[in-house]
């Protein structure tokens, strides 16, 4: 009569000495893949790189800001990809940030999003 120990001893070793010459097999057919660095590849078409940022932000809302800002504050480059044309639309609904005729921006945020223009166009901090 075999014991539970011992099944366990035989089952770990036959699994040990099969995965053995599976891992070598695998070794030997890994090729390493390198991509073009210029092009990031989705699905059958070729999407240009636009920008070379540390982080990407994705969305609009307070909290893609506010994630944006803070990591800009540490240094690092930061490109923020919005839906719609202005930014908070989980906290504004469908108020559009502008800029007044003559309007003197008070924030270093307001000073990023309007550079030189009325409307805040590229949307990136």
């Amino acid at each position: 009569m075999i014991t539970r120990r011992d099944f366990i001893k035989i089952t770990a070793a036959s699994g040990a000495l099969a995965s053995v010459g599976k891992v070598s097999d695998a070794r030997a057919t890994m090729q390493p893949v390198l991509p073009r660095a210029e092009y990031a590849f989705e699905s059958k078409r070729r999407i240009p790189v636009i920008a070379e940022v540390d982080i990407i932000v994705v969305g609009g809302s307070s909290r893609a800001v506010a994630a944006a800002s803070a990591a800009a504050m540490t240094g690092c480059s930061v490109f923020l990809v919005a839906q719609m044309p202005y930014l908070g639309d989980d906290i504004c609904g469908s108020f559009f940030y502008e800029q007044a005729t003559n309007e003197k921006l008070q924030t270093a945020l307001a000073r990023r999003i309007f550079p030189g223009k009325a409307y805040p166009t590229p949307l990136h901090v």
